[in-house]
């Protein structure tokens, strides 16, 4: 398996409405992030686990606001555990959200489950919330590492090296080849145009508008 050496980006939790993994990119465009970060991600899962078996099994507890988003003291943390949770079990097996096997989607709430202290009927919610994650997450990966070897075959079939020893060679591939085809471009343009009529972007981070209303009403 070949393997890329590049820095790690943010995982910063943004949304999405639309199907495509990458709805705001312009292919005319190298996007690239400038700056670099720590990585996390692939580090938090390990460390929350362990922290979570010498508490003696402590699960926190996930709370909603009266509009269905996360709320209370654990929602910036619990955000971060959704998008390092469907990077760990998905990642690029699926092209899309609504590829992923039902039995992937009962283990990422199994897993969630196993942690956090939610309501069953909110499963729904959170389940869309990671597929949110998932799409951010492609996006980034594309615009670091795809946009800028475009034509570039060889750059292009490497594993980035954060990523080699949680992404198989052929799930690499069959993403490279989608973003390649004509069907990820149209859908790519359509989303992009709709994207343009947004009057605001989101850019408040994994709290939220909840959060921004919490420290406005202190």
């Amino acid at each position: 398996m070949e393997v890329e050496q590049e820095s790690d980006f943010s995982d910063m939790d943004l949304t999405d409405e639309y199907e495509s993994d990458f709805s705001h990119m312009d292919l005319s465009e190298n996007i690239v992030p400038k700056t670099k970060t720590i990585k996390r991600g692939l580090t938090r899962l390990p460390k929350m686990r362990t922290k979570f078996t010498n508490s003696g099994g402590k699960k926190h507890k996930v709370t909603f606001d009266e509009l269905g988003r996360f709320s209370g003291e654990y929602r910036s943390k619990f955000s971060s555990f959704l998008g390092d949770l469907v990077r760990e079990h998905v990642r690029f097996r699926f092209l899309t959200w609504k590829a992923v096997t039902k039995e992937v989607n009962d283990k990422l709430w199994e897993e969630i489950t196993r942690f956090y202290d939610i309501d069953a009927s909110r499963r729904r919610l959170v389940m869309n919330q990671l597929g949110h994650l998932l799409r951010n997450f492609r996006r980034k990966v594309y615009a670091r590492y795809i946009v800028p070897n475009l034509g570039k075959p060889k750059k292009l079939e490497k594993i980035p090296k954060q990523y080699h020893s949680m992404v198989e060679q052929t799930d690499w591939d069959k993403f490279i080849t989608y973003t390649q085809s004509d069907k990820f471009k149209d859908v790519s343009k359509k989303t992009k145009e709709a994207r343009s009529k947004y009057v605001y972007d989101h850019h408040l981070g994994r709290g939220g508008y909840t959060y921004l209303r919490d420290k406005l009403i202190l």
